[in-house]
């Protein structure tokens, strides 16, 4: 009996950790979806959905902290750099997702997306020339990609980079 206990403790623990894992994912997911889309605070104000999403990869990246950065993830660098974005600590973002782009066998769509993260971060911070190298890498690694998701990221970063270089008064090079 003192078995079966345990097993079913086990087991209990188990699904609550798989759960966490699956909210945790959702929520960057939904988060990812809307990087760059509309200035975060905004997104707080409009949609509670937000402001869950934004506290489940808050309290993940809390967890993860106390865990060695040597046995992190592409998820878990992407966590942290997520949650650090949404406590506006953009320089810290920039910093974390620039790690998680350089996890081996990330998949080119994660590190492109990372990428692009950490060109907005950089933008947020204003710090656009550092925000157009980063677009032009999402460009020139993932330009030729038959891949929609890739695709799309290329074309945010193309988008993106001419928006900066519009604020930097470099006319000819945004319409380029």
């Amino acid at each position: 009996n003192l078995a079966a206990d345990v097993q079913q403790k086990m087991r209990d623990a188990q699904h609550g950790v798989d759960q966490q894992a699956k909210d945790v994912h959702g929520a960057l997911d939904r988060l990812q979806a809307n990087m760059g889309a509309a200035p975060l605070d905004q997104l707080r104000d409009d949609a509670s959905d937000v402001k869950a999403d934004i506290r489940a990869v808050e309290e993940r990246a809390q967890q993860l902290e106390k865990a060695p950065e040597s046995s992190y993830s592409f998820e878990d660098w992407n966590t942290r750099g997520q949650a650090a974005f949404s406590k506006n600590a953009f320089d810290e973002a920039a910093y974390l997702w620039l790690k998680a782009s350089q996890i081996p066998n990330a998949g080119a769509a994660n590190v492109a997306q990372v990428l692009f993260n950490r060109g907005v971060a950089q933008d947020q911070l204003k710090q656009s020339e550092a925000a157009i190298a980063t677009y032009d890498e999402v460009i020139r690694r993932f330009g030729g990609a038959p891949e929609e998701a890739l695709r799309m990221l290329v074309a945010r970063a193309l988008a993106n980079k001419g928006v900066v270089q519009g604020e930097l008064k470099q006319s000819d090079a945004a319409i380029a």
